[in-house]
């Protein structure tokens, strides 16, 4: 009888041990990550609002801009001649939820990748999804 309970002690200690490992090694948020979603999500905010200060603000004056309809478009003011034209009140771009992905480039900055929708404001005030 004595071994059947210091096994089942044995047990729960080895149990209550790897429960405490488990809630110690919950993974805190990548400073790298949590810097950038900021910054996306202030650029992006900017960009759905026409606030072209602060976009100007946050884009270097050698910026190089791909579309893939457009394709290279270089400098700040380009890209904000485009954004005021092509953009300002017509689209908004939402990030994805748990879309977000980013990718260190050691001694340079990093890439970020993520899905996102493109809408139009319809007459209704609600947005209509464009691709």
């Amino acid at each position: 009888m004595n071994l059947k309970r210091l096994l089942h002690l044995f047990l729960l200690v080895v149990l209550a041990s790897s429960v405490s490992t488990d809630a110690q090694s919950v993974a805190q948020p990548d400073p790298l990550f949590v810097t950038i979603q900021s910054l996306d999500t202030k650029l992006f905010d900017a960009y759905n609002h026409c606030d072209l200060t602060t976009l100007g603000a946050m884009v270097s004056d050698d910026l190089e801009f791909y579309h893939d309809q457009t394709g290279l478009s270089v400098g700040k003011e380009p890209f904000l001649a485009a954004i005021k034209q092509n953009i300002c009140g017509k689209v908004e771009r939402a990030l994805l939820p748990d879309t977000l992905e980013v990718y260190p480039l050691k001694g340079y900055g990093a890439v970020e990748t993520g899905i996102h929708r493109v809408m139009n404001p319809s007459k209704t005030g609600h947005l209509a999804r464009v691709g």
